[in-house]
């Protein structure tokens, strides 16, 4: 009984000695959040060893990087860095401004979405209006596209072999084997828009 009244008029003097600072508007946005950094878009690898999301940079909460936590250890890596494949933000396509605003994500920069392949063993990722592909055997990121027109609306086929896209309405596909890129359709344009 005797030590733990010592620990707590001990524990009373410490927290007493701290000074709070006033909690001003700026610094409830400001990075890092008030609570810790926060996670978006949590997703399980299809065979369930990863749990991928993306999460804010330690000074800029509203930049995203790809992160992955592997299921058996337990550890946490970073799989993508936003910033080291698209450093200063281009600005953004009307369309892609126009999805990002349905989403909830327009105040967000870096990576904003990803997918997996059907087998868990590749990650697409738009960024900067072009494709990526993360390899998660390799720990390898290959770039798909490098356009000055943006890439929208990617998918993987279901085996996982082909990656499709928007570009400048037109619907596109990258043989990933290969690199080849072709366009499926090419009378896009105006109020005719493929996807």
């Amino acid at each position: 009984m005797r030590y733990t009244t010592t620990l707590l008029i001990g524990m009373a003097i410490w927290c007493g000695s701290l000074r709070a600072e006033p909690l001003s508007v700026a610094r409830i946005f400001a990075a890092p959040d008030l609570s810790g950094p926060q996670l978006r878009s949590p997703e399980f690898s299809p065979d369930g060893r990863y749990l991928t999301y993306l999460q804010g940079k330690p000074q800029d909460k509203d930049r995203l990087d790809l992160w992955g936590i592997d299921t058996r250890t337990g550890e946490a890596t970073l799989l993508v860095d936003s910033s080291a494949f698209a450093g200063d933000d281009a600005p953004l396509s009307p369309e892609e401004e126009a999805r990002r605003e349905r989403q909830r994500t327009a105040s967000l920069r870096g990576i904003v979405e990803y997918s997996f392949s059907s087998d868990g063993s590749r990650l697409l990722v738009p960024l900067g209006g072009d494709l990526y592909l993360y390899d998660m055997k390799r720990r390898t990121v290959r770039r798909l596209t490098d356009t000055d027109a943006p890439e929208t609306d990617a998918r993987f086929s279901p085996q996982g072999r082909y990656v499709s896209f928007v570009r400048e309405q037109n619907l596109h596909v990258i043989d990933l084997t290969s690199g080849e890129e072709r366009a499926l359709t090419r009378d896009g344009g105006g109020l005719v828009q493929y996807g």
